[in-house]
């Protein structure tokens, strides 16, 4: 009975200045770190279960255009995000509101500013589509949605209910529900979409971001305050992805510690925002005045350092590949999902002779592997890194490329092209084809595909992205940039 009255007194405590008659269901306690780490896990277990299942099997058959996909899956998983909620009864949420959607904008003035000093200076970069861009939006707000939803509407709320009983538990409450959705981005490892040191930034930095956004729920309780706090900071960052790719640089693997070094250093600076709520964050207001012009200092010194960062692994050096832009009117793209890939000449083809290759992935040495079939001799082309891979025949030419993640961070696209009068059983020919792999920089892995064109019949091997549209190999020697917008 003591516990029952003690919940409620705690639900009663942490909504006593709401002036809404919003009823927040009182939840039973358990202990605190048993608590996160159940909350911990099945938050995990329910974000792997709305990206790789319920979300995965539309992606096949979307439109190729900028952000169409992560259209298309946030949406998805806002609905889930929403039906979750229900079952938890934590449907209050939608309609709570202790302060004005302003007032949340400007506890989060640190948010806007960088935000609006980084749009300002990607304006003037001229090269932008208004349909990215608009695209970008709508992704942006429904990652907002998604997440904010997710994170603070359901899971920094579960802990609120159960253990906000003064200033120092509401605050280890945001932390602890901040630091769960910044290891929530660890899945990005196994996604194989960034590199491991990228992956550990970038979950520092969420976790930054979330006990944030934590704490200005927990002041406004209006979640679409931190809605669109949330997206604007993301479509800021992402803003310069709705350019035409024109260069990548492939930076050392010497960038790597300072990455990490900047990536700590800013979420310190970004940690800065709750420093006016710190002292008290039941009862009392912080001046607007204050909280604004900390935001406002806080965002100008984080866009310095992005920019100190930024220099600063350009100084490390590095090749940098340029791009042109390709257009076609008419195209067939082509995805495969051929797990070993095969040459296999006849003696009709080829001088009289009969080749066998074979091109796969051998799981146990964790390897990609060009294997002669006739000798058994192989070459190891790449380990560990890899994401995709590919064997295309066209004419008198086979096309051998793979995209990998390295080490340094960078997306790399290798290839060979190989002339089907250079084939042989020599041991020379197999490491011919190791030794003179040639390599391009892109913005970000992606699936191998082949690209024909419909007004000449010119065939092409590409690296699909989701965001800066196709890699295209136009030549033995050259990449373009096919962004899809005229299909």
């Amino acid at each position: 009975m003591n516990e029952n009255i003690e919940v409620l007194e705690v639900s009663d405590k942490v909504d006593s200045s709401n002036n809404n008659t919003n009823d927040v269901v009182p939840k039973k306690r358990m202990p605190f770190v048993v608590f996160s780490i159940l909350m911990g896990v099945i938050f995990v277990v329910t974000f792997i279960l709305i990206h790789f299942v319920f979300s995965n099997f539309l992606y096949d058959n979307i439109e190729n255009y900028p952000f169409g996909k992560g259209i298309i899956g946030e949406a998805i998983l806002a609905v889930l995000v929403f039906l979750v909620m229900l079952i938890w009864k934590n449907s209050y949420v939608f309609t709570q509101k202790k302060e004005k959607f302003s007032k949340g904008l400007a506890y989060g003035s640190f948010y806007l500013t960088f935000g609006c000093i980084v749009m300002f200076i990607t304006s003037f970069s001229g090269d932008v589509n208004v349909r990215s861009i608009i695209n970008l939006a709508i992704f942006c707000f429904l990652i907002g949605v998604y997440e904010e939803f997710l994170c603070r509407g359901w899971l920094l709320n579960e802990f609120l209910e159960r253990y906000g009983r003064d200033n120092k538990s509401i605050f280890l409450c945001i932390c602890i529900s901040g630091i769960i959705f910044g290891l929530l981005h660890s899945i990005n490892v196994i996604n194989g979409s960034m590199s491991s040191v990228d992956v550990i930034v970038q979950v520092i930095s969420a976790a930054a971001s979330g006990i944030g956004f934590g704490t200005i729920y927990y002041k406004t309780k209006n979640i679409w305050s931190v809605v669109f706090l949330h997206a604007f900071w993301d479509f800021s960052i992402m803003l310069s992805e709705t350019a035409t790719v024109e260069t990548v640089m492939m930076t050392s693997k010497g960038s790597a510690i300072v990455n990490l070094i900047f990536g700590i250093l800013l979420a310190v600076i970004e940690l800065g925002i709750v420093r006016p709520f710190r002292k008290d964050l039941i009862n009392s207001n912080p001046k607007k005045g204050k909280v604004i012009g900390n935001g406002i200092v806080l965002g100008i010194i984080y866009f310095v350092l992005i920019i100190v960062f930024a220099m600063v692994d350009v100084s490390h050096g590095g090749e940098t590949y340029e791009f042109d832009k390709i257009e076609f009117n008419s195209t067939k793209i082509t995805t495969d999902n051929i797990e070993t890939y095969r040459i296999s000449s006849s003696t009709n083809d080829i001088g009289g002779e009969n080749y066998n290759y074979s091109l796969y992935f051998d799981s146990n040495k964790k390897a990609l592997v060009f294997k002669n079939d006739n000798t058994n001799d192989l070459v190891e082309l790449e380990k560990e890194s890899l994401y995709d891979y590919i064997l295309a025949e066209h004419d008198d030419k086979y096309i051998l490329g793979y995209v990998i993640s390295d080490e340094a961070t960078n997306s790399i696209f290798k290839y060979k092209i190989i002339d089907k009068s250079d084939l042989s059983d020599s041991k020379e020919f197999l490491d011919n084809v190791h030794d003179k792999m040639k390599s391009y920089a892109i913005s970000d892995v992606g699936e191998l595909v082949t690209i024909e064109d419909g007004d000449n019949g010119d065939f092409y091997v590409a690296v699909k992205t989701d965001d800066f549209g196709y890699f295209v190999l136009t030549d033995e020697n050259k990449m373009s940039v096919y962004t899809g917008l005229n299909n």
